[in-house]
């Protein structure tokens, strides 16, 4: 493809100029990212009635509010911790992409050229390289085609003198396939003077390295550009500033993460993936969050992301109703901050929103929050505590039947009466062997009961030092509850 003579006269030496003059793109740390990131988890699937509408205007609320909240925020800010399925198209084939950049040499060589309609082709053709890696990193020789399709792809976008993105092409294919340089015997003279210009700029530039870690499946297979690397984890050395896809694959299963490495802000980047929290979350243009999480799915989630404070929004059903749940958490450590319910109304979204800004105190766990019926009062933290009269009755119980059965044993084989035959010999014993039997069992089972309330009484008595007392009000919506917890 790219080693036609056709395709090599549109290399022309001042283009090879131009390229001498464009710097590299270097992300720069954007100081006014967000540093809270919202994401929906659900007990089962994502409700799809009117009341995820409140969800949404929860969600818009916070972004206004400046937090990462709707799904295309989410993503610019996190973009390179979400994964994205590692194959779309089950359909799909290297043949069919090859096909598709094959399209595309048409339209840059011959007597007619269109480079607007191969840019189209080449692009959609990465696009499904993108979409379906999986695919991709299971043929050995992707490293040559793609390298092809790179080479005509920035042919094509020089016809239509968009250097800058020429560059780009030709920094990408750089970066993925290091040794697999674009030579002068198979593109041409130009391409190759021109990919030289980048590649001696990447040398130049600041290195670093990248490690990608499958934290919870060791036996995970990790790919880094098309390029397959290990099981478990990748060390990649050398690595420079660009976009790095990195495919995780595991029993036929596949993940891909678009990660972004600068080496001038973080020289030893690190990838860590939880496997079995992201082939949970759902990322999509709607949304993003959890279906069908188990307990431990979302502080997996929270500890995934330790450079942001984290806060799940959920519906809840209790007691026949519907409640808005949101629980923040902090950055680091994954301790939870604010969590606030309202029950789902016109405008229950109205109620949590000030509530998860930072207006409530911990509580850990909100569905004890949720009363039973509207408007009603949270218990106090003292008639919450066990009852203590079975405590007392037990006691006194036990006292009363270790005295009893006292008493019978020492009663228990004394003589009634005398034998006037021999008075020297009884003649009848008192035999209380049996009630002083049965009143010490009594009081032993007593006294265990005792023991039992009193160290349940005295359990409940700690927790409640160690969580708030909650209470409930009625919010400005009408129906709506907002909680808010203090500590004793």
């Amino acid at each position: 493809m790219g080693g036609s003579s056709e395709n090599r006269r549109r290399w022309v030496l001042p283009i090879v100029v131009v390229f001498a003059s464009i710097s590299a793109p270097v992300a720069n740390a954007d100081d006014g990212r967000p540093s809270v990131v919202v994401f929906e988890a659900y007990e089962g699937a994502r409700p799809v009635d009117a009341s995820v509408h409140r969800v949404e205007a929860l969600l818009r609320g916070l972004e206004s509010d400046g937090w990462a909240a709707l799904p295309g925020t989410v993503v610019r800010v996190v973009g390179d911790r979400l994964p994205r399925p590692g194959r779309t198209d089950p359909a799909m084939t290297v043949a069919k992409i090859r096909g598709k950049f094959s399209a595309a040499v048409r339209h840059t060589t011959g007597k007619g050229f269109d480079f607007k309609r191969a840019i189209a082709l080449y692009e959609e053709g990465f696009r499904w390289v993108r979409e379906n890696t999986a695919v991709v990193v299971a043929d050995f020789d992707a490293r040559n085609w793609l390298t092809d399709a790179y080479v005509g792809y920035a042919t094509a976008l020089l016809g239509e003198k968009r250097f800058d993105d020429a560059k780009r092409a030709l920094r990408t294919q750089a970066i993925s396939f290091w040794d697999t340089p674009i030579t002068a015997d198979r593109y041409g003279p130009e391409a190759s003077a021109s990919y030289q210009l980048v590649r001696r700029e990447i040398e130049a530039s600041p290195r670093g390295s990248l490690l990608v870690t499958v934290v919870d499946r060791a036996d995970a297979y990790v790919s880094i550009n098309n390029v397959g690397r290990g099981r478990g984890s990748s060390f990649e050395a050398n690595v420079v500033a660009g976009d790095y896809e990195v495919l995780v694959q595991v029993e036929g299963a596949a993940l891909r993460y678009t990660f972004h490495a600068d080496p001038a802000i973080t020289q030893h980047a690190e990838l860590r993936v939880h496997w079995n929290v992201d082939t949970r979350l759902v990322v999509g243009e709607q949304w993003i969050g959890i279906e069908h999480a188990p307990a431990d799915v979302v502080p997996a989630l929270v500890h995934a992301l330790p450079h942001y404070s984290v806060v799940i929004v959920s519906i809840v059903d209790r007691h026949d109703r519907r409640w808005l749940v949101a629980t923040r958490y902090a950055a680091g450590s994954g301790r939870q901050l604010e969590s606030c319910v309202a029950e789902i109304g016109t405008r229950a979204e109205t109620a949590i929103r000030p509530c998860i800004l930072g207006g409530a105190r911990l509580f850990k766990d909100v569905y004890t929050a949720i009363p039973s019926r509207a408007g009603a009062r949270a218990e106090s933290s003292e008639a919450s505590l066990p009852a203590r009269w079975p405590m007392w009755i037990a006691f006194g119980g036990s006292v009363a039947a270790i005295g009893a059965g006292t008493v019978f044993a020492t009663m228990h084989d004394e003589c009634l009466t005398i034998d006037l035959a021999a008075p020297d010999a009884c003649g009848k014993r008192r035999d209380t062997l049996h009630p002083a039997v049965v009143s010490l069992g009594i009081g032993a089972a007593s006294f265990a009961f005792m023991t039992y309330a009193y160290i349940r009484y005295a359990n409940a008595v700690e927790r409640q030092h160690q969580r708030p007392a909650l209470g409930l009000g009625v919010g400005p919506g009408g129906g709506m509850v907002t909680l808010s917890g203090a500590f004793e």
